[in-house]
């Protein structure tokens, strides 16, 4: 008799796009994803060089950060990274939906050339108390593209945490609060008090989600249709009759995630599953 549900193999199955590949893909750097941003419809960036910057990140917090283990709770923490610096908040104990509000904050004395085009690296990184600490997901964008928004401040903006600088795999999300500021003219924008009761559902958490300027969502609907198994090995020990399996699948695609009934001692479960579509659930 099983304790505790063991996983038999991982499938993973990958989605292409027919076409050219989305901007937040073969641009990172964009601040987000979606459609590609002609740039002579941006607001020309002033001339930084030997200028001083100051950049602030404010962590407010994370949620559904993924694992492949569905009972394993991280340790979070946030780590910026501005070119050669990185700042890390304090850890949260045993969460996979942490509350962070801590300020990050970097001071460029004298900018270069490349100073709107440096990445803000913002990472969600799992606390080790031995050896390094592990990241779980990262987004990133541009100090040009913080520059560009009003008061050169993007406020309360959900990000998508990638697995990788060039992944399309969601391993949950992050609001922060980013400025990039001349520090001799720019005045420091207000933040406005995020109400701790306002909890947006999935639904709102996407559409709010930090985009590249112009770009558009398109709804995607992806359909499984699961048949049955064949060759699962024996899991049970047999002690109170033969040996087999009680399998059963569980699906993810972002985070979203299902599990269909398991089938009760069998080596060939007949599963006949097909995932619901928008207007079935």
């Amino acid at each position: 008799m099983c304790i505790r549900d063991r996983a038999l193999c991982d499938v993973n199955v990958s989605i292409e796009w027919e076409g050219a590949a989305p901007s937040y893909i073969t641009n990172p750097h964009s601040g987000g994803g979606g459609a590609d941003t002609k740039p002579e419809n941006l607001t020309p960036l002033p001339v930084c060089e030997n200028r001083a910057y100051t950049i602030r990140v404010v962590a407010h917090k994370a949620r559904n950060l993924q694992s492949n283990d569905d009972d394993k709770e991280y340790d979070p923490l946030i780590s910026v990274t501005f070119g050669e610096e990185t700042k890390k908040t304090d850890y949260q104990k045993g969460t996979i939906n942490p509350y962070f509000d801590e300020e990050l904050f970097f001071m460029v004395h004298k900018a270069d050339a490349n100073f709107w085009t440096t990445p803000i690296q913002i990472s969600v990184m799992d606390h080790y108390t031995i050896g390094p600490n592990r990241q779980i997901g990262m987004s990133q964008m541009d100090a040009g593209a913080v520059y560009r928004e009003d008061d050169h401040f993007m406020q309360n903006k959900w990000l998508v945490l990638r697995k990788g600088e060039m992944s399309t795999q969601i391993m949950g999300f992050l609001k922060v609060s980013v400025m990039v500021l001349d520090a001799v003219n720019d005045p420091i924008p207000e933040l406005d008090e995020e109400d701790e009761d306002d909890e947006e559902n999935e639904e709102e958490l996407v559409m709010g989600l930090l985009n590249a300027p112009g770009a558009t969502y398109e709804e995607v609907y992806v359909r499984c249709e699961i048949f049955k198994g064949t060759g699962i090995p024996i899991m049970d020990s047999g002690v109170f009759g033969p040996g087999l399996c009680d399998p059963f699948v569980k699906l993810a695609y972002g985070v979203k995630k299902t599990q269909i009934s398991h089938k009760r001692d069998t080596l060939e479960p007949c599963l006949l599953y097909t995932s619901p579509s928008p207007r079935d659930s």
